[in-house]
């Protein structure tokens, strides 16, 4: 049974989002032709980071709790991660947005970012020989920078809210992936700082996934509305 540890946690993720799909305040399924993409250039992404650094040692997976099946030195529990998280990041993100019609931030949230990219920018000269480290300052700089150019200032809060609620499924999730562990560290790659057992650069690794996802939502969603 602990072999499907990583499957199961993966279904469990997908479970609320694809069980309230059709539900009559969201409507989710109607938005999938800007959702699919979204995930879909997010995970090519993701995974190419995640193919090179599991090759050199940044992390790696525990067999014990993996079904086995590998693709390219990646558990096919891994590929699935980074479809289902990116889908309950979005669904997330619009389920709030159907209930949160206005900026609560009242303008202020591009002040929160912004000392965010900053806090990024100056992470990354002292994370030069630490490779996730380095990967989630870079990264959430580049869609830190993005958000700011190209989200609204509704888009911008709302993005807030979406991370904050975020955050308590990812505790769930990571905090059971890193204390069995499913995904091992090598903790001269990081700071070396966790969060009981979650190493602390996951939180940035998390906003880097549901803000690229919410950004390329966005776009795909434009495109469509100028094709009408």
């Amino acid at each position: 049974m602990q072999h499907y540890i990583y499957l199961i946690l993966n279904l469990l993720t997908l479970a609320g989002p694809l069980g309230l799909i059709a539900h009559p305040k969201h409507l989710f399924y109607k938005k999938l032709s800007a959702v699919i993409p979204a995930i879909l250039f997010t995970a090519t992404y993701f995974l190419i980071w995640d193919f090179f650094y599991t090759k050199m040692g940044v992390w790696g997976f525990n067999d014990d709790y993996i079904i086995g099946i590998r693709f390219s030195g990646l558990p096919i529990e891994e590929l699935l991660f980074f479809i289902t998280i990116p889908y309950a990041c979005i669904f997330i993100n619009e389920s709030i947005g159907d209930y949160v019609s206005k900026d609560v931030f009242n303008g202020k949230s591009k002040y929160i970012l912004i000392a965010a990219l900053i806090f990024f920018l100056l992470l990354i000269p002292f994370s030069m020989d630490k490779k996730y480290t380095l990967f989630v300052a870079v990264n959430s700089v580049l869609v830190l920078a993005f958000a700011l150019k190209f989200l609204s200032a509704y888009d911008q809060s709302l993005f807030l809210i979406s991370f904050m609620v975020s955050i308590i499924p990812m505790l769930i999730v990571n905090g059971i992936l890193t204390a069995l562990p499913v995904v091992c560290y090598n903790d001269t790659q990081n700071c070396g700082v966790r969060l009981y057992t979650i190493p602390i650069e996951d939180f940035g690794y998390n906003l880097v996934l549901l803000l690229m996802n919410a950004l390329l939502f966005r776009f795909f969603s434009k495109r469509e509305d100028k094709a009408i």
